[in-house]
């Protein structure tokens, strides 16, 4: 599991040249009522979390979430890696959340995130985050709400804190494709649609 996975990577003969500890969950579905805490130099990849809509994601007081299914969030987490997880958040949780404080060098890359409460990719305090070829989506079309307005309420990205890198990633049908709060950030190559007067 992954406290195991982190307590491998965190041990002396591990080589810190080494690659990640992984965690593979081999094309799985889980449904998930708290958010995963990701450790440094883990890989977590392969698989579907499915965030339980009756679960307590927190409230920041207007009722939307502040919590995600995905959580990079012990301090100075370095060198970790999402890869090639399906989220379905359900608008009850978020999807990914980095906020480590003085860590550095994580990488967000080839995922899916649909239907955040609040936030698909949330970077709060980090440096140097990898955000890499993911798919981000408040709605699908032809879902009921999808030709609502009022609907719209989730950001695909959003930084608060600065030296980013965000690379060939896809956003759409979403309130805010990409949202920048802080510093700089490396914008390159993404593909930010949805028809909505914000998008960057």
């Amino acid at each position: 599991d992954l406290d195991y996975a982190g307590s491998l990577a965190s041990t002396d003969w591990l080589d810190p040249g080494a690659s990640n500890i992984v965690v593979d969950l081999d094309g799985g579905s889980y449904l998930v009522g708290a958010p995963l805490t990701v450790p440094s130099r883990v890989k977590l990849q392969n698989g579907q979390l499915i965030a339980d809509t009756s679960a307590d994601w927190g409230d920041d007081g207007s009722g939307k979430p502040t919590r995600a299914v995905v959580e990079l969030s012990l301090a100075a987490t370095r060198a970790t890696e999402i890869y090639g997880i399906t989220i379905i958040c359900g608008h009850a949780a978020n999807g990914i959340l980095i906020d480590v404080g003085g860590g550095a060098f994580n990488r967000i890359t080839k995922n899916i995130i649909s239907g955040a409460g609040e936030v698909g990719i949330h970077v709060k305090s980090a440096a140097g985050t990898y955000i890499e070829n993911n798919v981000i989506t408040e709605w699908f079309m032809g879902e009921e709400e999808f030709n609502s307005d009022e609907s719209f309420v989730a950001t695909g990205i959003r930084l608060d804190d600065s030296d980013q890198k965000i690379f060939r990633n896809t956003c759409r049908w979403s309130r805010c494709n990409l949202q920048i709060n802080k510093g700089t950030a490396l914008v390159e190559g993404n593909h930010f649609y949805n028809g909505r007067p914000s998008s960057v």
